[in-house]
């Protein structure tokens, strides 16, 4: 059944009695979750043929579902209006294999900052406010939804019950963060509030915490991560460590590229990241296999990672067999072929009294520039795409001056020595 068609009445009589959406009152042997990001409504998406063959029992957007900003100059975005960020939401759903998705199987999401309103968006933006009512009209969100009494789309939800259960923590990082750097705060202190008390009060085997931004590499430059707000990051593991929950999942989006990752630093148990981003496009499309080489070795690797970067269009997968107790992290391609895989027992995910894990630490000083926030990487990457362009132009004008000099010697000669000879 598509999102719009779940009894509505029983999830929010759930909420009301529990404090929690309950979606699922039973789960099947083998649960299926797929999920993806950075997804534009205008350019081919077979992708969406490669997600119903793998016949998910939920759909997660997991940030730039559509594209509502304008690309003005290079890296340099404006928003757009309200009735265009809504006619782009709408294409999105008329999409002939997500709209056949919407039909077959619940419809979950976060956003980041494209589909948010602008690129790299926070606390700032205008409409966010608005924004809110489009981006939940997108995903069916009921009208009574909690989601649409407060500030911000951050919301949990609850799949199944006893010994299978699954808990999926939406966080907001975009409507209460704060500008990047070292006392920046992504997620504000109500939603800080809020995600603690998700945790502590949770019964579920599996608790996946979603972002639209990568949460464990603190050494990948350019792009916006958790680690561009030093104090955010480590109070999330805090808080996860703190928690005592076994289980916990990390999923993310946003760079146009898939990867995985491990964290074992001051943790209870390893902490897993999966990333899912470029559905509709990766960054190879536009980095292209010039610039492949290094885009890898500067920006992609992280110290902390466990999967080689998948650079083609994907989606990610979250499997949880009950029978067997193995949770396997996936990521396809777009014809929905496993081209990344982790399988991990469940008993591997689990406190064990005060155990604390110390191996893997990455955590020391990074250079001065790998945590800049990412405008100061847009301002030089625009100023080297204008240095290229203009040499791109001057070159061939600067080297037929310097042909005509070689030929005719030291310059034309001037129009008043022309006349003079005559």
């Amino acid at each position: 059944k598509g999102m719009s068609q779940i009894p509505w009445m029983v999830v929010v009589l759930s909420f009301l009695v529990t404090g929690q959406f309950i979606v699922d009152k039973d789960l099947p042997d083998v649960w299926h979750l797929a999920f993806g990001s950075c997804n534009k409504h205008f350019l081919p998406s077979p992708i969406w043929d490669g997600i119903l063959q793998f016949h998910p029992d939920a759909w997660l957007w997991l940030g730039d579902a559509v594209y509502n900003d304008e690309r003005v100059f290079l890296h340099i975005f404006q928003a757009t209006d309200l009735a265009t960020m809504k006619e782009k939401f709408n294409a999105q759903r008329e999409i002939p294999g997500y709209a056949k998705l919407r039909n077959q199987t619940k419809i979950f999401g976060i956003w980041d900052d494209h589909d948010y309103g602008i690129n790299d968006g926070n606390v700032g933006y205008e409409d966010k406010i608005e924004s809110q009512k489009l981006f939940l009209d997108f995903l069916d969100e009921p009208s009574d939804s909690i989601r649409r009494k407060r500030e911000g789309i951050y919301a949990s939800y609850t799949f199944g019950q006893s010994n299978r259960q699954v808990k999926l923590i939406l966080l907001d990082m975009r409507y209460f963060s704060t500008e990047q750097g070292p006392d920046g705060d992504i997620l504000g202190e109500t939603q800080w509030q809020w995600l603690q008390s998700e945790l502590d009060s949770s019964t579920a085997q599996i608790t996946i915490i979603t972002s639209g931004t990568q949460i464990i590499p603190n050494d990948k430059p350019i792009q916006e991560k958790w680690a561009n707000f030093p104090k955010s990051r480590k109070r999330l593991f805090q808080i996860i460590s703190d928690s005592k929950k076994s289980g916990v999942i990390l999923l993310s989006g946003d760079v146009h590229y898939a990867q995985m990752f491990k964290y074992t630093c001051d943790m209870r148990y390893p902490l897993y990241e999966v990333t899912s981003s470029g559905m509709t496009h990766s960054l190879v499309d536009v980095v292209g296999d010039m610039m492949r080489v290094f885009s890898l070795e500067f920006s992609w690797e992280s110290h902390y990672e466990v999967e080689h970067v998948f650079e083609g269009h994907n989606f990610g997968s979250l499997i949880v067999d009950w029978n067997r107790q193995i949770l396997q992290l996936n990521i396809h391609n777009e014809n929905s072929t496993i081209v990344r895989h982790l399988e991990i027992p469940i008993a591997a995910l689990q406190v064990e009294g005060d155990k604390i894990l110390k191996e893997g630490c990455h955590e020391g000083p990074q250079p001065f520039w790998m945590n800049w926030p990412t405008i100061y990487f847009q301002y030089a990457l625009n100023l080297g795409w204008l240095l290229l362009a203009t040499t791109t132009v001057l070159t061939p004008f600067l080297l037929m001056r310097a042909l005509y000099r070689m030929i005719f010697g030291c310059g034309a000669p001037s129009m008043k020595v022309m006349k003079k000879k005559t």
